[in-house]
């Protein structure tokens, strides 16, 4: 079962931000209801070098999940980003980008 994180400012759309992704990355995934979970994490501060507070945000999404082979969990990272930045235009959120990855568990 796959678990997205994404990092961000808080917002009152997170639930529908989180809905999105969960949803976005199950149809790349070819997964059911309930088969993704998707949780945020928020920032309290965003600052760049210098002190100076940078013009939008990045939002940080990484899905922990496992191997699917490359095309599979590319294709699930590009529905991601699509989500959030369908969802940061939908709600005037000023992004600098996006940042995906997919984390592989470790082996013992």
């Amino acid at each position: 079962m796959p678990l997205v994180t994404i990092v961000l400012r808080p917002h009152s759309a997170e639930k529908e931000l989180l809905t999105a992704v969960a949803n976005a990355v199950a149809q790349a995934l070819a997964l059911g209801i309930g088969e993704v979970i998707a949780i945020a994490t928020p920032v309290s501060g965003i600052v760049a070098s210098g002190g100076v507070p940078p013009v939008g945000q990045w939002l940080i999404a990484t899905v922990h999940g496992s191997d699917r082979g490359e095309e599979e969990m590319r294709t699930g990272l590009t529905e991601l980003e699509r989500a959030i930045r369908d969802w940061a235009t939908d709600n005037n959120v000023v992004m600098e980008g996006v940042w995906t990855e997919w984390v592989l568990p470790h082996s013992r």
